[in-house]
């Protein structure tokens, strides 16, 4: 499935005083089904969805609203961040996932840090933001990968390695799963954030389970938690502490090269920051992807089965319905979660 939706975010005066702001961006509780159609998400079909989302996005007008008398008009803007890398790529015409779309790095060169930084970049690729689910869920990929090859250290696998790559894989995998709970790298089951989140959560064990350096595992706990954070970034201690974490993941893994996304995340994630309008989390693809899970639930108990449209039919109506404005407010408010971050992440945001 193929699906498009949008989430708004929040509605400002003229004078940018907030009227009203989305307190749950990452939430279904608000994300709204443009359409979906069963197709494979190919170059060329995700192409022809943007240019026509962009259409009518180009041919939207203001909305007038009357409320105590007094008529306001809302002007829209949409931004196109509920996208993954594939989607950035695909978007910026960049021939491989192996090359930069921000900088157009490839994947040897990408730790080379300070020709790195002597790049030109493109303005287009910012807009798409950082896509914070994907960023720690290809983190976590890119330290299992590394682990698997301590023992020879080398970015290739060749016949001489194999063996030994499969067989430390099994045994992480094994270990993942006794002290953790979890199933990682397994044919068959499903990476997804929480999985990810717990890779993360206690770098001290991932160290003793991985191999890896207890403090780079740290540092990228403390970005991704950071980028996923609703609240502003302060750019300039951001992208210092991006950096710092750059030179020190070449410096232990220097054998490895540097996924496209930690490169992008990592080098790229300032000026990405400084660039985005609202802050970096609340422009997350996680409310889309977490729909997923919702479409499944309403195509199974709560539409008809007599044919394939009025199913499918069945289940736009319930996707706008339970992520309409008016009901949302007329709803119970989850339970909010007390904003718990650590010192380190606290120290990258841009309040007092």
């Amino acid at each position: 499935m193929f699906p498009t939706s949008y989430v708004p975010l929040v509605i400002e005066g003229e004078s940018g005083s907030v009227a009203w702001k989305n307190s749950k961006p990452s939430s279904t509780r608000l994300c709204r089904p443009l359409r979906f159609t069963f197709a494979k998400e190919t170059p060329e079909v995700t192409r022809e969805e943007v240019q026509k989302t962009m259409t009518e996005i180009v041919q939207l007008r203001p909305s007038k609203i009357k409320m105590a008398g007094q008529e306001f008009q809302v002007e829209h803007r949409l931004l196109l961040t509920m996208i993954d890398g594939k989607v950035a790529q695909v978007l910026c015409d960049v021939p491989s996932m192996a090359v930069c779309c921000v900088c157009g790095a490839l994947s040897s060169e990408m730790n080379k840090l300070e020709a790195i930084s002597q790049r030109a970049i493109s303005s287009e690729a910012l807009q798409f933001g950082l896509s914070p689910l994907h960023a720690r869920i290809k983190s976590m990929e890119c330290f299992l990968h590394i682990s698997y090859r301590l023992q020879f250290r080398s970015w290739r696998i060749n016949a001489r390695t194999t063996a030994l790559h499969n067989q430390r894989k099994r045994g992480i995998q094994q270990e993942f799963r006794q002290r953790l709970g979890l199933l990682v790298d397994v044919v068959g089951s499903t990476v997804d954030g929480n999985t990810a989140r717990k890779f993360f959560a206690d770098p001290e064990v991932t160290s003793e389970i991985t191999g890896i350096d207890a403090d780079l595992l740290r540092r990228f706990s403390v970005i991704l938690d950071a980028i996923n954070c609703k609240l502003p970034l302060d750019s300039a201690k951001f992208g210092s502490f991006c950096s710092e974490t750059a030179r020190s993941f070449v410096e232990l893994v220097r054998w490895y090269y540097m996924p496209n996304t930690v490169h992008k995340l990592l080098m790229h994630g300032k000026v990405i920051v400084e660039e985005a309008l609202q802050p970096i989390g609340t422009l997350s693809e996680e409310a889309q992807e977490a729909s997923n899970k919702t479409y499944k639930e309403f195509r199974l108990r709560h539409s008809r089965k007599i044919k394939r449209v009025a199913t499918n039919l069945d289940v736009m109506h319930m996707m706008l319905a339970t992520s309409d404005p008016f009901m949302d407010s007329i709803r119970l408010e989850p339970k909010r979660q007390s904003l718990d971050l650590n010192k380190e992440v606290s120290a990258l945001l841009a309040i007092d």
